[in-house]
C-alpha cells in the first residue's frame, strides 16, 4: 500500500470536511514578497548603502509580479517538480529560471473522462516558456526601471527558497488560501540581527546555499522524514511532535498519522506534517534568512551594475527671474543686488540624487558670521535631480542695510558623494 499516496488522499478529505488545516507556509505575492524586499533595504539602509530614487518601487513591483503569469510559478522549486508522484511537472528549476539558462516547459496532467480509462484519463497540457525578467534582463538593462523590475523577480525566486515547500519539490496551491498564509500577509517579517554581515558571493551561489540550508532544517508539510531529501532528524519525541536535538518542533503528528497510529498500529514519521504552531517557528527563523539573502543579492547588483553617482550642475546667484521651477532650470544669473530687492536667491542643481541624502546652505555677511542657514536630512521620492533654492530676504529685512560682499554656502552629502561650495555676491549701500 502507498501509504503516502493514501494519507494525503486522507488529509485532503479532512481539510475539506474538519477545517483542521495541516500546512506550512509561503509568502504571499501581493503583499510577503514586496514586504521582504522593502525590509531587505530597510537593511542596507542600516549598513549604509542607499538604493536609487525609484530602485525599491521598481523592485516591489518585480516580486510581487513574479506568479502573475500562469505557469510561472512552477519553476519557482528547488529541486524542481519533476517527481512522478506530482500532478504537475517542471523541467526547470528557480537557479535556471532565474538565470534565464534553459527555455523552461511545464507541464499539467487534467483528468477527462473515460470509462476505459477509470472514468480518468490523464492528458498532459504543455507550456514552453522563456524568462524575459531573469538576472541577465536585470544585467542587460542596469540603471534602468525595467533592470531593477528585472531583479525584483529574480528576489522573488530567491525568497521562495526560504520557503521548505519550494525547497523540498512541494506544491502547495491550497495554502495560498489558508494556514500561515494569512499570518505572513498580516505580519511585518523579522529583520535580520543588525551584526549579520551581508553575503559576498556569486549570485548563483546565494540560491543554492539558502535552498540548502531551508531543505536540510525544515520539513514542508508533505515531506517530513521524506528519505529521497535531506532534512532534520529527530532526537526524542511525545504524543503530539517529532523534536529535533535542540528541542525545536519539526514535525507535528496529525490527522493522518494518528488515523494510522489506530486504525493499523502504524508509527510512520513520514505521516507526520507540519501544523501552525511549526509554521510559524519556521516563518521566524526563516524570514530573516529570506531577507539577508535578498538584500545581499541587491547589493551585488548596485554594486556591478555601477550605478551613477550624484553630480553637482550648475551653481549661481539669482533674482529668481527666467526660472521654470517645474523643470528646475536655470534662472538668469545676478550677482549684485540692491537694498529694495525682493531677495537674493542661491540655485543650486544636483542630478542622479539617491533616495536619502542631507543638504545643507547658509548666508554669511560680510563680516564673514552666519546670517541664516540649516543643513538637514531629505528624502527623494522618484525624482533624478533636485534644485536647492534658499533666498536671502533683502527689501524690508535686516541684509538691505548690511552692504557688501555676501557668502552663499551650500553642501550636499548622500552617503557615497559629497561636495560643497560658495557663490560670492554684492548688496549696494542704500
Amino acid at each position: 500500500m502507498d501509504f503516502k499516496l493514501l494519507s494525503k488522499i486522507i488529509l485532503l478529505i479532512s481539510i475539506l470536511i474538519l477545517f483542521n488545516f495541516s500546512t506550512g507556509y509561503t509568502w504571499d505575492p501581493a503583499t510577503t514578497h514586496d514586504r521582504l524586499t522593502v525590509s531587505a533595504d530597510t537593511f542596507l539602509i542600516n549598513k549604509g548603502i542607499l538604493l536609487p530614487p525609484s530602485a525599491l518601487t521598481n523592485l516591489e513591483n518585480g516580486a510581487k509580479n513574479e506568479d502573475n503569469r500562469l505557469y510561472r510559478s512552477w519553476f519557482h522549486y528547488s529541486p524542481p517538480l519533476n517527481g512522478f508522484e506530482l500532478p504537475e511537472y517542471a523541467t526547470c528549476d528557480s537557479l535556471q529560471w532565474a538565470f534565464n539558462e534553459v527555455q523552461c516547459t511545464a507541464i499539467s496532467w487534467t483528468c477527462f473522462a473515460d470509462s476505459e480509462w477509470g472514468n480518468c484519463r490523464p492528458l498532459p497540457t504543455t507550456r514552453t516558456l522563456n524568462n524575459e525578467f531573469g538576472w541577465m534582463d536585470a544585467i542587460d538593462k542596469k540603471n534602468t526601471d525595467a533592470g531593477w523590475t528585472a531583479l525584483g523577480h529574480v528576489l522573488h525566486l530567491l525568497q521562495d527558497l526560504a520557503v521548505p515547500d519550494h525547497a523540498r519539490r512541494d506544491p502547495h496551491p491550497t495554502q495560498q488560501l489558508w494556514g500561515l498564509e494569512a499570518y505572513a500577509k498580516s505580519n511585518t517579517p523579522p529583520q535580520p540581527s543588525s551584526s549579520e554581515s551581508l553575503i559576498d558571493v556569486n549570485p548563483k551561489l546565494l540560491f543554492n546555499i539558502l535552498s540548502g540550508y531551508t531543505r536540510e532544517n525544515f520539513f514542508s508539510a508533505s515531506t517530513c522524514f521524506d528519505p529521497s531529501l535531506p532534512g532534520p532528524t529527530s532526537a526524542r519525541e511525545d504524543f503530539n511532535y517529532y523534536y529535533d536535538s535542540t528541542g525545536r518542533k519539526i514535525a507535528y503528528k496529525g490527522i493522518t498519522y494518528k488515523y494510522y497510529l489506530y486504525k493499523y498500529w502504524i508509527s510512520d514519521p513520514r505521516l507526520a506534517t507540519i501544523n501552525d504552531t511549526i509554521a510559524t517557528e519556521q516563518f521566524n527563523k526563516l524570514a530573516p534568512q529570506a531577507i539577508l539573502y535578498t538584500a545581499s543579492l541587491i547589493k551585488h547588483y548596485y554594486d556591478l551594475t555601477n550605478p551613477s553617482i550624484a553630480t553637482l550642475g550648475d551653481h549661481i546667484m539669482s533674482d529668481g527671474t527666467g526660472a521654470n521651477w517645474g523643470g528646475c532650470f536655470t534662472p538668469n544669473e545676478k550677482y549684485t543686488f540692491f537694498p529694495t530687492d525682493p531677495f537674493a536667491l542661491l540655485y543650486v542643481k544636483i542630478s542622479n540624487v539617491p533616495r536619502n541624502f542631507t543638504l545643507g546652505y547658509a548666508f554669511y555677511k560680510p563680516d564673514g558670521t552666519l546670517y541664516s542657514g540649516v543643513t538637514a536630512p531629505f528624502s527623494n521620492w522618484g525624482y533624478d535631480y533636485l534644485c536647492l533654492i534658499p533666498q536671502l530676504q533683502i527689501a524690508g529685512h535686516p541684509p538691505a542695510s548690511i552692504p557688501g560682499k555676501w557668502r552663499a554656502y551650500y553642501s550636499y552629502n548622500d552617503g557615497t558623494t559629497n561636495f560643497s561650495g560658495s557663490e560670492y555676491f554684492k548688496i549696494l549701500p542704500p
